[in-house]
């Protein structure tokens, strides 16, 4: 979805996500890293199908998870 092409449908309707709600904080878009440190998600929504996807695009976050989270095996 991040390329424009929805992955589900193969759409090229493909909407980003503001970075922050109209409050400038918005709980439904934040996911909780650790204890202090949540990472903002950034949704991707197809206009033709409604597939949405959700990336944590911060390298430091990104980071953060991998340090801290266990990984799937």
């Amino acid at each position: 979805m991040k390329n424009g092409e929805c992955s589900k449908c193969g759409s090229k309707e493909v909407f980003r996500g503001a970075e922050h709600g109209p409050s400038g904080c918005n709980a439904n878009e934040f996911i909780r890293v650790s204890y202090m440190t949540k990472a903002e998600l950034i949704h991707y929504v197809c206009g033709a199908c409604g597939y949405t996807e959700s990336y944590i695009e911060d390298p430091k976050r990104l980071n953060k998870i991998r340090s801290q989270w266990p990984q799937l095996q």
